[in-house]
């Protein structure tokens, strides 16, 4: 009989959930995992359908604790000198429950059992079949007993590099019925390489469809970009927004750099998103309380659901 453990504090309660089956055989040195699902999934509306994956690592021989005996942050770059066993599963639809069902098996070392890391990565994937990492756990294998195939509730922190920040003025016009995105500016943006222009592009959803999209002026690559000075970008972005569908409604707004592919094509890649909504914040409601005022307000980038898009 398969036996179930919750190690999901009460403070974690309502991050997404992984449920994971796990079981070491002894006498084969064999580790099992079974990836079942990622529950609790927070779903924003997206102009394309989404996809995703988990990916796991194996790290064998890796110390978990620093050399003053403290627990310790695994770095990727001390992972990856490690040479770890990758599993992926296959593609799926995204949904509020992921559903993965996958079974895998790496070969562990009794020696090596107690210094063995399972890193799990929740992925969504983009038009380029690349992994866009959303949500990141580790765990020590040895952690609790999995003689016997034992399933695991694990809280599924989000994962959020640093990719900048942008600053949103927003104003509603009560009698025109109109949202009116004034300016945006964005500072210390994580570009690629291969960056050539940068814009924003704002889309407006109700009761999760989107209604308008409208795009910023394009500003060229500059090392301000990068840094706390960052880009202004002018253009007013209008939406026609009814009043009754004020509460129902939310702006997702992406940060998206021009590049040139390996075929000399240009593409635009999204560097990070943001959402403004009623329930995100207090920009739109001091929005409400104070219609004809302008409202500004500054996020942190999050990753990108879909990380490559379309040619412009």
């Amino acid at each position: 009989m398969e036996r179930e453990i919750s190690i999901i504090s009460q403070a974690e309660a309502a991050q997404p959930k992984l449920v994971i089956a796990l079981e070491y055989v002894e006498i084969e040195e064999a580790f099992n995992f079974y990836i079942r699902k990622v529950e609790q999934c927070q779903i924003y509306p997206s102009l394309i359908p989404r996809w995703s994956r988990a990916v796991m690592h194996v790290v064998k021989g890796i110390s978990r604790r620093s050399w003053m005996g403290r627990k310790r942050v695994i770095l990727w770059e001390e992972i990856a000198a490690q040479s770890p066993e990758m599993f992926s599963t296959l593609s799926v639809h995204r949904c509020e429950t992921t559903l993965f069902n996958e079974y895998f098996t790496s070969y562990v070392k009794k020696s090596e059992f107690n210094s063995t890391l399972l890193r799990v990565q929740f992925c969504d994937v983009d038009k380029e079949d690349n992994n866009v990492v959303v949500g990141e756990l580790d765990y020590w294998i040895d952690s609790n007993p999995i003689s016997q195939f034992t399933q695991f509730e694990m809280a599924l922190p989000a994962f959020a590099p640093d990719l900048g920040e942008i600053d949103i003025s927003l104003v509603y016009l009560p009698t025109a019925q109109r949202l009116v995105v004034n300016s945006c500016s964005a500072t210390n943006l994580k570009l690629d390489d291969e960056c050539r222009q940068i814009y924003i592009r704002a889309s407006l959803f109700v009761d999760s469809k989107v209604l308008e999209v409208h795009k910023t002026e394009r500003r060229g690559k500059c090392a301000r970009a990068t840094k706390d000075d960052g880009l202004l970008f002018t253009k007013k972005m209008v939406f026609d927004l009814d009043r009754l569908d004020l509460l129902d409604s939310l702006l997702l707004i992406h940060a998206v750099q021009m590049i040139k592919d390996k075929n000399g094509l240009e593409r635009k890649r999204v560097i990070g998103r943001v959402v403004v909504s009623p329930e995100a914040g207090d920009q739109w409601k001091k929005m409400l309380e104070t219609p004809r005022s302008q409202i500004s307000q500054l996020y942190r980038l999050s990753p990108p659901l879909v990380k490559c898009a379309y040619n412009e």
